[in-house]
């Protein structure tokens, strides 16, 4: 048996940001990121519902986003906001920063933390003191960003109101103009777990693993979105034995790349 934590049991749900349609699509020069983690909720508790390592898997991304592999993105358009910092106030004005983006950036949201069916939780969460899932929408669509990736690290996350895909799209997909992909931590009858021997959420770990140079399946120094999530599936499936499953929905196509390996 598996020695794990489990996220508290609190769904989230989000909608798929307006897809539009072309011929091809063009690699983001510049990446733009909001990137949250709350493990200790103001007004939450050890026994009713704090986490362990949200907050060390948003710092786990960003480092990544930083580094050669994740594209060497500039300090200054990440906002990475933890623990208290990320209240319901904080998380709207970090969103403006995807308005800088242009019709060839790619802007990148993630969130680890508890959520629920239309909003997700806040460090500051109480009755009225949210963030609604249709804020975030908000921000993706005032944003002109050719690629738009959101990335939720929660339990029963896979319960949306959009068609789901298990699988990565096939290479088929016809003429997207702007990208959008979402991929969330398990399907919508299953918690999102936390093992203490990685001091991660099991979704970040082998997101970060991936995405920095395992899932690179051709070994051409580009990990394609289709290549990430095939590698985080196998692996989380691996390490929880079947009981946590990501699932992945959007419009983009196979073939587009999430990183770039350094030589």
């Amino acid at each position: 048996m598996l020695s794990f934590m489990i996220k508290a049991l609190l769904p989230i749900c989000v909608f798929i940001f307006g897809i539009f349609t072309s011929s091809c699509y063009v690699l983001a020069q510049t990446t733009y990121a909001v990137v949250v983690g709350i493990s200790d909720y103001a007004n939450f508790g050890p026994q009713n519902g704090d986490l362990h390592f949200a907050d060390d898997d948003a710092r786990l991304f960003a480092e990544l986003l930083m580094s050669r592999e994740g594209g060497s993105i500039s300090p200054n358009n990440i906002i990475l906001l933890t623990e208290r910092n990320a209240t319901r106030a904080n998380i709207l004005r970090a969103l403006s920063l995807f308005q800088q983006a242009t019709s060839r950036d790619r802007v990148i949201f993630y969130f680890s933390g508890h959520g629920d069916q239309s909003y997700l939780l806040p460090y500051d969460a109480r009755p009225g003191v949210v963030l609604f899932h249709n804020e975030v929408k908000k921000a993706f669509r005032q944003s002109a960003a050719q690629t738009k990736v959101l990335l939720a690290d929660a339990c029963k996350s896979g319960n949306i109101r959009r068609r789901t895909y298990t699988q990565a799209p096939s290479t088929t997909s016809s003429d997207v103009n702007k990208n959008v992909i979402v991929i969330m931590s398990s399907r919508a009858n299953q918690l999102s777990q936390e093992l203490g021997r990685l001091r991660h959420g099991v979704f970040t770990y082998f997101l970060v693993r991936g995405a920095a140079k395992e899932a690179d399946e051709n070994r051409d120094r580009i990990v394609t979105m289709q290549e990430l999530y095939k590698y985080m599936r196998q692996m989380i499936m691996r390490m929880t034995q079947n009981q946590q499953t990501p699932v992945v929905f959007g419009r983009f196509p196979a073939s587009l790349p999430f990183t770039r390996l350094s030589q």
